[in-house]
């Protein structure tokens, strides 16, 4: 196994750790669904932008503004949610 190839399943279960202490045991699954297919793209950026040799400043610009696509997302499908829930 290469060097840090277990890194992306250990931030998973730092992400999870913390899910489940924001939100609970239960993560309703809509947010599981934007939460992983974030992370699998956050991911993949990181690697290749850093396979390809892109300056660390820009990776981190990158990983921001997904970080930020994230969070919009993710307050838009909790909003959806309580809303369902009051319903």
């Amino acid at each position: 196994m290469a060097p840090g190839a277990d890194k992306p399943d250990e931030i998973r279960t730092q992400l999870d750790a913390v899910a489940e202490r924001v939100i609970g045991e239960t993560v309703p699954s809509p947010l599981r669904e934007i939460t992983d297919r974030h992370l699998t793209k956050l991911l993949m950026l990181v690697e290749s932008m850093r396979d390809a040799g892109v300056d660390e400043a820009m990776v981190r610009y990158s990983v921001r503004e997904l970080v930020a696509s994230y969070e919009a997302e993710l307050v838009n499908a909790m909003m959806l949610l309580a809303q369902e829930e009051r319903e």
